[in-house]
């Protein structure tokens, strides 16, 4: 038997072998390698499911560790079988990879040879553009600079033409307003001295009428002085008739109002004095809307004269009763 009939299905047809198709191959040897172990992995399986989901004892703890125990065991025989059939495969593709390698290798080294001068060509390439855009760049940025000193400078002219546009329409809005101003104050003037003209004719009637009303205010006043003194005159003559006239009455009814009062208070001392009550007639005003006009002010003295020396006995407006004072004579 030859070494390449000894080795493994796959190794023979990466070798490029007379053999089947390389997954039948692979899968008939997979089947004889590993039928064993995969009997024992499904064995374990199935007794995987009467382990209980909780353990309750020692016992049931230390059947479990037998059983990882097993599962570990067949894992490892698991491992050493693949690394078995993976060693000539392994061996071919290490052979595949360096005789590839040497052509890549060749290829590399071509390229990192010719790729610096592309790169070379192509920096300088880049740099020429920078350089160009650069340029262009500052071009755009003085002719930007330019156009905006140019417009800086027509703005400056603009605003130094409107600024004296504008000085010059304020000299001759100050001059118009100076005008207008002077022609106010004269019109004020004139309209102030005709005001003032028609003011002092006015005061000058005014005091011409007050002058004579207060002329005719006096002549009134001296004629109703003189209609209250005739008044006075009038009414102490009338006073002085009923005097006269009532006095006897007066006494009379007096003597009347006090009774046998009088005579008994009477008092006559040791030494020769004498004491007695005399009554005069006094009033107090209860409607001053109906007194007499004669009593209007009312004047005491003329009321008290009235009532005590005239007979009074009742006057509108006026309460008359009877007021008792103590006299003393020695």
């Amino acid at each position: 038997m030859t070494e390449e009939s000894q080795l493994p299905a796959s190794a023979r047809l990466a070798m490029g072998g007379n053999n089947p198709p390389a997954q039948e191959a692979l899968r008939e040897e997979l089947g004889l390698e590993g039928g064993a172990l995969d009997r024992r992995v499904t064995q374990l399986q199935e007794a995987a499911q009467r382990v209980p989901a909780e353990l309750s004892n020692d016992d049931e703890a230390q059947r479990l560790s037998d059983f990882l125990a097993q599962i570990k065991a067949a894992h490892k025989e698991a491992t050493g079988l693949k690394a078995k059939m993976k060693a000539p495969l392994t061996l071919l593709i290490g052979m595949i990879e360096n005789y590839w390698a040497y052509h890549t290798g060749r290829l590399e080294r071509l390229d990192q040879m010719l790729r610096p001068r592309l790169k070379k060509w192509q920096d300088a390439k880049a740099e020429a553009e920078r350089r160009e855009r650069e340029e262009e760049a500052r071009l755009a940025r003085e002719a930007q600079a330019r156009a905006a000193r140019e417009k800086a400078e027509k703005e400056r002219r603009e605003r130094e033409a409107e600024e004296a546009t504008r000085r010059a329409q304020e000299e001759a809005d100050r001059k118009a307003a100076a005008a207008r101003k002077a022609a106010e104050d004269a019109a004020k003037a004139e309209a102030k001295a005709k005001t003032d003209a028609q003011a002092e004719a006015a005061r000058k009637k005014r005091e011409t009428a007050e002058k004579k009303q207060r002329e005719a205010d006096a002549a009134k006043e001296r004629e109703h002085q003189a209609e209250e003194k005739k008044a006075a005159a009038d009414r102490e003559a009338m006073l002085a008739r009923r005097q006269s006239v009532n006095a006897t009455s007066a006494a009379h009814h007096a003597e009347k109002q006090i009774g046998g009062a009088i005579k008994a208070g009477r008092i006559r001392g040791e030494m020769g004095s004498l004491a007695t009550l005399r009554q005069k007639m006094a009033y107090r005003i209860v409607d001053e809307d109906l007194i007499p006009l004669r009593f209007k002010k009312p004047d005491d003295t003329l009321i008290r004269a009235a009532i005590n020396d005239g007979g009074e006995t009742a006057i509108p407006g006026i309460e008359i009763f009877p007021e008792t004072n103590t006299t003393v004579r020695g």
